[in-house]
């Protein structure tokens, strides 16, 4: 499953179909983003638009840190469109809906918002993606001190996992990251700094699926900071080209120097394999077709860059 995050730019293997099926192939998955003290929203381009209604008609998607259009009810015509109903409050009042424009791309219908409603919701990341392989996408949400999985198709929540006290501002996604067919979930926090990296075991139970690979927490304190991360729209690039996604980030005085350097570390187990002081990235490129890819298809809403 997919979501139109994941359909950013016009660089992807696939087709968009008149039924509003779209097929593609693609490795890395990454959607959800905001930076540091902005809302990251924009519009998606394909083909000229999405079918969302299934009428035929092709308009263009809107998403934001928390709306997401997918494909997610296979009987129903047309996109869905998943969003919290509330985005900035610590109040229990928050619950993560789906909406169905199969009636009409003017007049949504509510398919099933979660019950019982959360609290402490504050720009919440949402990704969309079959992460167990049985056909029904989940919606995977990164919020205050948590990540919790919703079934698609249901809103039924399936895990949930606190293991942290930080916000989630910052970068959210998904990425195979140690090769053996099953996506995990990176966050990269650049206000509360932190990343963190989670496996997801289908084969437990629901409510034992998530777990912590690894975590590595940078700069807590929000009122003086001393340590910066700067997270551009894609920290995913294969750059040993072991076909296996690092994470590519500038960090500002980690060690106390009050310098910028670019990190390269390994995804799958936090051990930095490069550390270029007095350097900053902008973006990261297969510029000699030696295949070290970075992550084309995630990101959210910005385009794939190719400058380095």
């Amino acid at each position: 499953m997919f979501s139109l995050g994941e359909l950013a730019g016009l660089e992807l293997a696939g087709s968009l179909e008149g039924s509003g099926n779209v097929s593609f192939n693609t490795g890395v998955l990454a959607v959800g983003f905001n930076g540091l003290d902005t809302t990251f929203s924009g519009q998606l381009f394909g083909n000229g638009g999405f079918n969302q209604d299934g009428t035929g008609t092709l308009r263009p998607a809107f998403e934001s840190y928390h709306e997401r259009w997918a494909k997610i009810l296979a009987d129903v015509p047309g996109f869905q469109r998943v969003a919290w109903n509330q985005t900035w409050t610590d109040q229990k009042i928050c619950r993560l809906q789906l909406f169905a424009y199969d009636r009409g791309f003017n007049q949504p219908r509510l398919v099933w918002q979660t019950d019982p409603p959360e609290d402490t919701i504050f720009q919440p990341l949402d990704i969309i993606n079959d992460l167990d392989g049985d056909g029904v996408p989940e919606v995977c949400v990164a919020a205050h001190y948590r990540v919790m999985i919703f079934e698609g198709t249901t809103g039924r929540k399936k895990s949930e996992l606190r293991y942290h006290q930080n916000r989630p501002y910052g970068w959210f996604g998904l990425a195979d990251v140690d090769g053996d067919g099953q996506k995990e979930m990176i966050t990269i926090g650049d206000f509360q700094s932190h990343i963190d990296v989670l496996n997801y075991d289908p084969q437990k139970p629901e409510n034992q699926r998530l777990s912590v690979r690894w975590r590595r927490d940078i700069e807590q304190n929000i009122e003086e900071r001393k340590k910066w991360p700067q997270v551009g729209p894609h920290p995913l690039a294969d750059v040993t080209g072991d076909g296996k996604p690092e994470i590519v980030l500038n960090l500002f005085n980690d060690s106390g120097d009050e310098q910028w350097h670019v990190l390269v570390i390994n995804a799958a187990t936090g051990i930095e394999l490069l550390d270029l002081p007095r350097q900053f990235v902008l973006g990261a490129a297969d510029v000699d077709g030696g295949h070290a890819a970075p992550d084309r298809h995630g990101g959210g809403l910005h385009h794939p860059g190719h400058s380095v």
